[in-house]
């Protein structure tokens, strides 16, 4: 027993003395990499600078805002303060274009607006309506 106790308080003894070491996180590493990759490929879409909203209607609620992307021409559609339709793309079209001109974002975005304050919520845009207001050709 004398013998059995010596040994267990050596291998107390023997655990507590090793070496401490280092240890870098790798997934903490990894997940920085990741988060820049993600920066990289999703970059922030480039707005052009704050202005007021414009309206159709000074009664309204509604609103619309004309937003220079990084893919071309986008509007904002906002009830108040609110934003309720954020669209920098060409809506019903395939892809990620925006419109080619600002003129032509305006007139989807007034198109837009006027459908929502006649309570149209969400609006429908197809390609028939773009073409006939002039936003694509």
């Amino acid at each position: 027993m004398k013998w059995w106790s010596i040994f267990l308080l050596a291998a107390a003894l023997v655990a507590c003395k090793t070496e401490t070491k280092e240890i870098t996180d790798l997934r903490t590493e990894e997940e920085k990499q990741i988060a820049e990759q993600e920066e990289i490929n999703n970059p922030e879409p480039v707005q052009a600078p704050e202005t007021n909203n414009e309206k159709n209607n000074p009664d309204s609620p509604f609103s619309y805002r004309l937003i220079d992307g990084e893919n071309g021409w986008g509007y904002q559609i906002y009830e108040d303060s609110a934003m309720r339709i954020n669209q920098l793309h060409i809506p019903s079209l395939p892809g990620i274009r925006g419109f080619d001109t600002r003129e032509k974002a305006e007139r989807a975005a007034k198109y837009v607006l006027s459908e929502t304050e006649k309570g149209n919520f969400p609006p429908t845009m197809t390609p028939e309506i773009l073409r006939k207001i002039g936003a694509i050709e």
